[in-house]
């Protein structure tokens, strides 16, 4: 069995969301562009921006094609203007 027979790409859920706002705020946390942002600033600003951008975009879930539940990663994307935006990519 080839390894992309074992994963499937869907469109995220309610039941997504959770994870995907726990690990987007957590990775990009040591970033550069948020490293000396103090955390009470961070997490509620930054916590609105995914809200916005999970208004505005697609999000497209990479997982276990077996179990869907299991998460493998996922993008975040949406075109502006004609142009494809990527806003956030995640691997475990």
């Amino acid at each position: 069995m080839s390894l992309l027979s074992q994963i499937r790409i869907r469109k995220a859920t309610e039941a997504d969301v959770p994870f995907i706002f726990n690990s987007w705020l957590k990775s990009y946390r040591n970033s550069l562009a948020a490293k000396h942002v103090v955390n009470a600033v961070y997490f509620d600003q930054h916590h609105k921006v995914l809200e916005r951008l999970a208004r505005t975009s697609e999000i497209l879930i990479a997982c276990n094609n077996a179990d869907t539940a299991q998460i493998y990663g996922y993008i975040c994307a949406e075109k502006i203007d004609g142009v494809f935006v990527l806003h956030y990519c995640y691997v475990k």
